[in-house]
């Protein structure tokens, strides 16, 4: 029987199966799947990242603190709250404070004291697919042909979707194969998969400490 329960906070549709996927395999690596479980099942979905990260308007059911106040409401013992960065990060005003911590105290306001993580996928989510591109691709998952552009820094890749789309040798597509490569791509825990992707391990890292 579980004592704690994440429920998570996702922008897409993919990601409301692909994440709760994810920190299950978390989960199960750091070998407390039996005590800490993940509500897939009550997963709030934003339906685009915006809607996350504009201010905080209940009427129009938008905010982090919308979602994070949705969520507290099935009295979890952890939140986690998962959002690309986009073009976000990348073209921050000097002095204007980084977009996680940003979030994250906007989140904690609205936790009513449950432990809330935010963790911003730099750029997005498949930047984590393609960070364990070359495992993928020897393990068959993707085309023998396929290529990462020569500086291959998987989080400064731009248009990632595209990229895995020629990876495929086929259109990609968010509901099907998110879910499914997120039950193939290695966890951040080697060194090289850790600098590959920080915001990848950042999750990993998250998932940790609201499962202690």
């Amino acid at each position: 029987m579980t004592a704690k329960r994440i429920i998570c906070v996702v922008e897409g549709d993919g990601e409301q199966i692909a994440v709760p996927r994810l920190v299950r395999r978390i989960l199960e690596r750091l070998r407390r799947e039996k005590r800490v479980s993940v509500e897939a099942e009550r997963t709030i979905c934003a339906k685009c990242g915006d809607r996350i990260t504009n201010p905080y308007n209940r009427e129009r059911q938008i905010g982090v603190e919308y979602f994070v106040e949705q969520a507290s409401r099935h009295r979890p013992s952890g939140i986690l709250v998962v959002v690309d960065a986009e073009e976000r990060c990348v073209k921050r005003v000097d002095g204007e404070e980084r977009l996680g911590p940003h979030l994250l105290g906007r989140a904690r306001q609205a936790a009513g004291g449950i432990p809330v993580s935010v963790v911003v996928a730099n750029r997005m989510f498949e930047a984590w697919l393609l960070a364990d591109f070359h495992s993928l691709r020897s393990r068959g998952h993707f085309l023998p042909t396929a290529r990462l552009p020569r500086w291959s820094d998987p989080e400064g890749i731009a248009g990632c979707k595209g990229w895995l789309r020629d990876a495929l040798g086929r259109a990609y597509s968010e509901t099907k194969d998110q879910p499914r490569l997120t039950e193939l791509v290695s966890l951040p825990l080697r060194k090289a998969m850790r600098q590959r992707s920080k915001s990848f391990w950042k999750l990993y890292c998250e998932v940790d400490k609201l499962s202690r």
